[in-house]
Order: C-alpha cells, then structure tokens, then sequence
C-alpha cells in the first residue's frame, strides 16, 4: 500500500519469516522422531540442509526485489513515496519485536534456531532502514532514494545469506576442520597416554554441523588385546566429549608403516 521498495524489501523478508518457520518446525520433528533402521546415526544433517534450503530461497527473492528496484531507478516513474503514520508505526514495531527475537534466539545453540536468530537480525537492519530510506527521500523531495534503498537492502541480504550458504555447503561436503580444532585434538591425543607412541594420522572434517575425528595412533606390539580395546574406546570417548565433534573413530596398530587405513585412499 506505500509503493515504496524499501517497505517491499521488507515485506519479502518479513514473508519469508513464515517459510522458515516451517522449515524450522518440519525439521525439528523429523529429527525428533528416532528411525535407528533407515536413519542409524540420526537425520541430524536435517538441520543445517533446511538452512541452506532457507538461504537459497532468500537469495532467489532478493534477487528479484533488486530486479524490480534497479527497474525503477532506471524508468521515468518519478513519483515520490510518503509513509504514513500507521505504516511507520507497524515498521518500528516491528524493529523492536525482531530486536528481542534475536537476543533470544542467539542463546539457543542450534543451527536452525541461529538461522532464525540471523533471520531476526536481517529483519531490525531491514526494517530500520526500510523506514530511513523512504523518509530521507519524502523529507528532501529525491524519488529515487526510496528504489536505491530497495536495492541496496537486497544487495545486503543477497551477501549475507551467500557467506551462510557458503559455509553450510562446506560443512556438507566434508570440510576439514579449522587449524584450531584440529590442533586441540592433536593435543588431546598425544597426551592422553603414555601407551600411545605415535601418532599416525588425524582427520577431523565436518558431516554436518559438527566433526567427525579418524585418529589413527601406533601402540607396543606386544599390547594385551584387553588393555588395547580399552585405550581405543576410551580415546573415542573422550574426543566425541568436546562440543564441537560429533563421532570419533579410533584406529589402533602396532606398526607406523602400512598401507592407508581406507582401501579407496590409496587412489589418491
């Protein structure tokens, strides 16, 4: 009703609060419900799928708001857009409803429920600046201050929520870990006892939101079986203890040179 891009931009965003509520409720349930036959480690991996789903389908919509702003900046439509009082209230109160939705939903450490919390956070830039664009543009007579802000609104979701599908896409095709993890668990490792005497290779990637660690550690040949078993679990344990790993997988020999643990790596 204020024909103003800017408020549009907003509109986009605020509609698609209602898509990712949904996609975070259907994921929740599906993950709640434990299938341990066709699902054995869970459908944890949901999670972080249903956020690269949201960022795709925010970009396709920013994509055609900046469309239409970069249209009319282009045209001969010069009308000039003036909110009223009604829609700059219903605006700012929005702001400060999505402020409190972010700080809440920022404590929840949850990859979906961070989703919303970023979601919440686009939408008080947004908002406020859908608010300051058309109002700038009213108060010194510019019409094209309003379309200017509709594209450069989209433009700044279009990058922010690229960086996140960038980073879920490296999470779900195996990334390694940073430098940091990886070198904690390295530590880790090398001081959890005195029984391992070298450490053959450390792989820490991301299946999903969180690691999977492979360790492949070298003890005495002449180890009892018994007191083999109980380091290696003891190991797995330990590792799948830190927050950010997800399974571990420990693999014991007595000699530092074989060939590679899996039969496929031995192609590369």
């Amino acid at each position: 009703m204020t024909n103003s891009l800017s408020v549009l931009a907003s509109l986009v965003d605020g509609a698609l609060d209602f898509l990712s509520t949904a996609i975070v409720w259907v994921t929740t349930t599906l993950i709640q419900k434990d299938d341990r036959y066709q699902y054995p480690i869970s459908r944890r991996r949901l999670e972080p799928l249903s956020v690269l789903v949201f960022a795709v389908v925010m970009m396709t919509s920013f994509v055609q708001v900046a469309i239409t702003s970069f249209t009319r900046l282009i045209s001969n439509d010069t009308t000039l857009v003036n909110l009223t009082i009604p829609s700059i209230a219903v605006m700012a109160s929005t702001v400060v409803v999505k402020l409190a939705c972010w700080f809440w939903c920022r404590l929840i450490k949850n990859s979906s429920v961070q989703a919303l919390a970023q979601d919440a956070e686009t939408d008080v830039v947004f908002n406020l600046f859908s608010i300051l664009f058309p109002l700038i543009g009213s108060f010194f007579k510019l019409w094209w201050v309003d379309s200017l802000g509709g594209l450069l609104l989209s433009v700044y979701i279009i990058w922010n929520w690229s960086g996140t599908a960038g980073e879920h896409i490296r999470h779900l095709t195996g990334a390694a870990a940073s430098p940091i993890d990886q070198s904690v668990l390295l530590y880790m490792t090398m001081r959890f006892s005195k029984a391992i005497l070298k450490i053959q290779n450390l792989r820490a990637y991301y299946a999903g939101d969180l690691l999977n660690v492979e360790v492949d550690i070298i003890l005495e040949g002449k180890t009892r079986l018994r007191d083999a078993h109980d380091i290696g679990e003891s190991l797995q344990y330990m590792i799948e203890s830190v927050p950010t790993v997800d399974r571990a997988f420990v693999h014991m020999d007595y000699d530092p040179w074989n060939i590679p643990t899996h039969l496929n790596q031995q192609a590369h």
